[in-house]
């Protein structure tokens, strides 16, 4: 179900973006996806108890087709599948 509220977000476009994997916040308030296709992140915010999700942010990922990222200490670590980079991105 989270899968499909990213891609009917006005932040991924269908066809083009293939989400890869999910990743949350410490605090559990914020949940990053990357987007193959458009080689972004995009942060959406969890409301409730994650009942609704939405879209805040989109970034350059900074590889090419985000495969794999991992939130630690205030940074988001994006691996890229087809440039075999890894990127830092500030999450503050």
């Amino acid at each position: 179900a989270v899968v499909s509220s990213v891609l009917t977000s006005p932040i991924a476009e269908i066809g083009v973006d293939f989400p890869a994997e999910l990743a949350r916040s410490r605090d559990a308030q914020f949940l990053y996806t990357a987007l193959r296709g458009s080689n972004t992140i995009a942060a959406l915010r969890v409301r409730g108890s994650g009942e609704a999700l939405e879209p805040i942010a989109l970034a350059d990922s900074g590889v090419d087709w985000p495969r794999h990222h991992l939130v630690h200490e205030g940074k988001l670590l994006v691996a890229g599948q087809r440039s075999d980079t890894v990127a830092l991105i500030d999450l503050d």
